[in-house]
């Protein structure tokens, strides 16, 4: 008894110390934390470009600071051995299993000091080419390549070209493309630039050398390369040339007096298609050309002396052509013939430059300068059927459309916007026109007109599927016969938007797919997932039986095969997301027993999901506020998950901020949700500051990880929780009409609530929002002095003036925001006058008492700078302390990196200055004087 009494003090002793440990080591390391700074925030990491092998074997992925070189990652997941290349990017993993591709940039800062020694671009240092070879365990590196081609489905071949410099003999023999290692040593003195094409085994590594290279293509399965010369001496010669990798032979395939362009290679290797100009003049006008491997074939398919070809037509040089995966069918475009520029016999002080801005234009004289590199290239789709060598008309200057390789279909889609193009300007529920062409006949039949559909087509083109926006139905189309079922209106399920609040129609949540014999088309309701047959045999079947209705949680299908053209059979991967608590897992589901499994859920977001094509395994991240979204390798249950990447080790040295989701009863009675993210280390005895930013809905995205790094225009929640700030961001709910009431009802409603807290310093608190979010803190400064400052970027001050205004990155009128979308003023400037003066801050800001900083760059295509303008000589002109930042050129969220940090460094000074009392930066007591423009940045 004694004994056993002594061995429990032993453990209890042992244990006592043990927890001892584990407290003093916490304590010590948070005692190391610290506060973000805005220079940590430059070299944070985030993860792309992952990809994992076919064989499930090898994963790479690049981790890239926010500022600084990538390094690219290579991991065995055999035995969990990494490689790592300095500055690797654009990586492939070959599908053999065999090597991984990639371009290695140059260093960022070597390119700096060549930009400060006033290097010309041109003579910058190039990108270098990495190919590391998995058995051999080395890497090949090649210096200022200009490309390379991996074929998709043979690894054991590929090609990459570079620069070189070519001799300047014009001889016969300097115009051969091919040339062997040997050769390439003896060749002349070099003083004209060429490319260099090489095609590499990597099994035995023979690499075959071809020089003068314009263009290359590769079959998916790698059996055929073709490349291109165009060789220019007193006349143009053009050379077509195929490498087969079976034979390792190089056979030349045309050769004509002109110009060659725009080559493709069937996914078989089997055929092959290239434009050529006879036209030895500047001016040159193409033909289409197709050529058969196997029956040594070569035939000129298209020009304008075919039948199909539309008067003063060509083939036109900006579609190039492509093959079906199948190989049965060749899509090409044709545009109007190339002419000659008329000889200029003006100067250019003697020329008239003007726009004409006419009523009768469909679009915009701005949205027309916008689009005219694409009006000037602009092409119709024609499609040419191999076997029987008929060509059709897909496109033409009245129809669009959108064609897939993978399929060969009975049908295509067509739509129409030409007959409605003007009410863009102001409406946005846009109607098409549409139409099916035949494609065996190639004959054309309408379908819709007037339409607001949002319609697909299926894989074979024998049905369509349209969600009607006006009836809020889901449309069945027999292509064939045209005769339309209406499938959703008598399902008791959500399927329009549910969640939409502007004066505009309903969205669907969208279609999920088809069945291989497409007996049945599936499609998402709000929550579940239905099935709905084809031929009308078999009732609408909930797949998820209800439940996501029920447990307000969203079920939405996963695509494991990224070739997949049909739903899966037996076995579906399923997302699903509650609303209500924000977790999220993965679920397993048979689509024909709708036995469904959950497989995991937690309070995490999940990405897409990517599988190893022919093995059990899988790569995906989770992350929530606290956890960065680093890489996972499982197996297709999701069993045996194993972490394999560590982007940010050093948040560990860092304080960063505790989230939860928020409830309170707004002034009109509803519920609202909101997010409140609290510093780590807070002290409940103590008061923190407060900013409150918002945009419209963000509850749901609680579990979101928000990587730090300097600001394209808003604050970064874990960098001011860091730093002993309070966050919250509200949802908002709209109505019709009152966008500024709604913002304050939300907003002012939820500061009332967490200001009861009482860590909560309600004296100290600010605003922060950008584009729509900056709009809302324009507008809330009219109406309440409850903070202590406010900072808005791109914000709309004047909607009488907005509503007339451009959108400038696209060229469009802003009328159809105001009318029918974010703005929500539901009418026309002259309809609701009243509602657009009552909802713009400008008219009220003799109201306003609260500091305001403004962001508007004079290269803002979405926002008018000049309404930051208006809303600051207002303020200024009633002597309202008032600054606005303007970044010369930038756009309306910055995308220069110092802007970005500068602004980072103004903003969080601006809100230690009002919500901490410190000092006030020198450009806030003195401005920043043209005169020292470029001389300081007064700090």
């Amino acid at each position: 008894m004694y004994q056993t009494f002594l061995e429990n003090f032993k453990m209890q002793t042992r244990t006592l110390i043990f927890l001892n440990l584990i407290l003093f080591i916490n304590l010590n390391l948070n005692a190391q934390k610290r506060a973000l700074t805005i220079e940590d925030t430059k070299y944070w990491n985030t993860i792309n470009e992952e990809s994992i092998s076919n064989n499930g074997q090898w994963i790479s992925y690049i981790v890239k600071p926010n500022k600084g070189d990538a390094t690219l990652y290579l991991y065995n997941t055999e035995n969990a051995k990494k490689w790592s290349f300095e500055r690797g990017e654009n990586s492939q993993i070959g599908y053999n299993n065999n090597l991984l591709i990639f371009k290695i940039k140059v260093q960022e800062d070597t390119l700096r000091q060549k930009k400060l020694e006033k290097v010309k671009k041109e003579d910058f240092p190039s990108d270098s080419l990495g190919i590391y070879f998995f058995d051999r365990d080395s890497t090949l590196k090649v210096e200022k390549f200009d490309r390379f081609l991996l074929p998709k489905k043979n690894s054991n071949w590929l090609a990459y070209m570079y620069e070189y410099k070519a001799p300047k003999d014009t001889s016969e023999a300097s115009k051969d493309s091919s040339k062997t290692e040997q050769d390439s040593s003896k060749t002349k003195k070099h003083d004209q630039k060429g490319h260099r094409l090489v095609i590499l085994d990597t099994k035995n590594m023979a690499q075959y050398i071809f020089d003068n290279i314009d263009q290359c293509a590769v079959s998916e399965n790698g059996l055929n390369f073709i490349y291109t010369q165009n060789i220019t001496d007193s006349i143009d010669t053009a050379k077509v040339w195929i490498f087969n990798t079976q034979k390792s032979k190089e056979e030349l395939i045309f050769q004509q007096t002109g110009k060659s362009n725009q080559i493709n290679i069937s996914n078989n290797g089997e055929k092959m298609v290239f434009l050529f100009s006879p036209d030895t003049g500047k001016t040159k006008n193409y033909n289409l050309w197709l050529y058969q491997y196997s029956s040594k074939q070569l035939q000129c398919i298209a020009n304008s002396g075919h039948s199909f070809m539309p008067q003063d037509f060509a083939v036109s040089t900006n579609q190039k052509p492509y093959f079906s995966d199948a190989g049965n069918r060749l899509y090409f475009g044709i545009a109007p013939k190339n002419k000659p520029e008329p000889k200029d016999s003006l100067t250019e002080d003697e020329k008239v430059i003007l726009d004409i801005w006419a009523w009768t234009d469909k679009r915009l004289q701005p949205q027309q300068l916008k689009e005219l590199d694409k009006d000037l290239k602009e092409s119709f789709l024609y499609a040419y059927e191999i076997k029987t060598k008929q060509t059709f008309a897909i496109e033409d200057s009245t129809w669009r459309a959108k064609v897939s390789r993978k399929t060969e279909p009975y049908y295509y889609l067509a739509e129409s916007i030409i007959p409605y193009q003007k009410t863009t300007s102001w409406e946005a529920d846009i109607p098409f026109d549409f139409s099916l062409i035949d494609a065996k006949t190639g004959l054309r039949k309408t379908l819709a007109l007037n339409a607001t559909w949002d319609i697909r087509i299926s894989p074979s083109g024998m049905w369509s599927i349209a969600w009607d926006q006006q009836l809020e139905e889901w449309l069945l189309i027999n292509n064939k016969t045209l005769s339309i079922k209406h499938i959703s209106n008598n399902i008791d399920d959500i399927f329009y938007n549910n969640d939409h609040d502007t004066p505009s129609l309903r969205s669907s949540y969208g279609i999920v797919g088809w069945s291989e014999n497409e007996d049945f088309v599936y499609i998402n309701a709000k929550y579940d997932i239905w099935q709905f047959s084809t031929n009308g045999k078999t009732q609408a079947i909930c797949l998820t039986k209800g439940e996501g209705k029920k447990n307000n949680t969203e079920y939405r299908y996963r695509r494991l095969d990224k070739e997949e053209i049909y739903l899966p059979k037996e076995e579906w991967l399923l997302y699903h997301f509650n609303e209500e608590t924000m977790e999220a897992g993965f679920d397993r589901m048979n689509p024909k027993s709708l036995e469904r499994t959950m497989l995991f859920e937690g309070n995490y977001t999940y990405s897409q999901v990517l599988k190893a094509q022919a093995a059990d395994a899988l790569i995906w991240t989770k992350a929530n506020f606290n956890t960065f979204p680093d890489l996972i390798f499982s197996n297709t249950n999701f069993e045996s998950a194993k972490t394999i990447s560590q982007a940010n080790p050093q948040q560990n040295q860092f304080w960063w901020g505790k989230i939860s989701l928020t409830e309170w009863i707004d002034y009109n009675g509803d519920t609202l949700k909101g997010l409140l993210i609290l510093p780590e280390n807070l002290d409940a005895t103590k008061q923190y500051p407060v900013i409150v930013y918002f945009y419209e809905k963000y509850s749901h995205l609680l579990n979101v990880y928000w990587t730090p790094k300097p600001s394209h225009s808003t604050i970064n929640f874990p960098f001011y929780t860091s730093n002993d700030y309070i966050v919250f961001v509200p949802d908002i709910n709209y109505n019709t009409g009152t966008p500024g009431r709604d913002a304050y009802n939300a907003i002012i409603s939820g500061v009332a609530h967490i200001e009861r807290l009482p860590y909560v310093d309600s004296k100290h608190m600010g605003l922060q929002g950008q584009s729509w979010g900056g709009y809302q803190v324009a507008y809330l400064i009219t109406q309440t002095n409850a903070f202590a400052c406010a900072m808005a970027g791109a914000p709309v001050s004047n909607m009488t003036s907005a509503y007339g205004g451009i959108r400038w990155e696209s060229g469009m009128s802003r009328m159809f925001q105001y009318e029918h979308t974010q703005s929500r003023i539901g009418g026309t400037l002259w309809e609701r006058r009243d509602k657009y003066i009552e909802n713009s801050p400008v008219f009220f800001a003799d109201r306003v008492n609260t500091p305001l900083l403004i962001m508007h760059n004079d290269g803002d295509g979405a926002v008018p700078w000049n309404q930051g303008i208006e809303y600051f000589v207002a303020l200024r002109r009633l002597n309202k302390p008032v600054w606005m930042l303007n970044y010369n050129g930038d756009e309306h969220n910055l995308m220069k990196w110092p802007n970005r940090v500068d602004l980072s460094i103004r903003m969080f000074s601006f809100f230690e200055h009002y919500l901490k009392g410190k000092e006030a930066p020198e450009w806030m007591v003195k401005g920043l004087p043209a005169t020292l423009k470029g001389k300081t940045l007064r700090y």
